[in-house]
């Protein structure tokens, strides 16, 4: 069974004779045992009466004349924000400016040289890895005996503190 939302969402499809003939014949029936969807149908029949009962506007000629102006003026800053280029094409100008096509390969092959070099100054270098001076082997023994391990970054020295004694690891 049809519930009376639906039959009031055709309510307005019905004023304008835009329902089946099925579907009017449903909402006739529904309409007589339902006095909610009468009312509601009732308030939307006035409605649409007083709003076809209101007259029309018609503007002055100098009014329609201000309307018309503004309207010519939006729709030129319009067309001027729509006519400008992609900016692919205008990055294409800028890069080539009048240059042969013969040269462009060797003009781009220059840009991407330039901005290698330029990324090689300003891109941090990578960190080599530290290699270790004056190491002391360590037995797999010594390992599980260490107790503290600092290394401090300015000297570059490793501390082992290991249960029986100390040794130091300069990198």
């Amino acid at each position: 069974m049809t519930s009376c939302k639906v039959y009031q969402s055709w309510i307005c499809l019905a004023v304008y004779h835009e329902l089946s003939d099925a579907e009017q014949e449903q909402l006739e029936r529904h309409m007589k045992s339902c006095h909610v969807c009468t009312q509601v149908f009732a308030d939307v029949q006035n409605t649409f009466k007083l709003l076809n009962r209101k007259e029309q506007f018609e503007p002055l000629a100098d009014e329609l004349t201000i309307l018309r102006d503004e309207l010519h003026q939006r729709l030129l800053h319009y067309k001027i924000r729509k006519s400008r280029p992609s900016i692919w094409v205008r990055l294409q100008d800028l890069f080539f400016l009048d240059i042969p096509w013969q040269l462009r390969p060797a003009v781009v092959f220059g840009v991407l040289l330039l901005g290698l070099i330029t990324g090689y100054w300003v891109l941090p270098k990578p960190q080599s890895q530290p290699f270790i001076k004056n190491a002391v082997a360590i037995s797999p023994e010594a390992i599980e005996q260490i107790d503290i391990l600092r290394f401090d970054p300015l000297t570059g020295q490793v501390t082992l503190a290991i249960t029986s004694s100390t040794r130091q690891m300069v990198t």
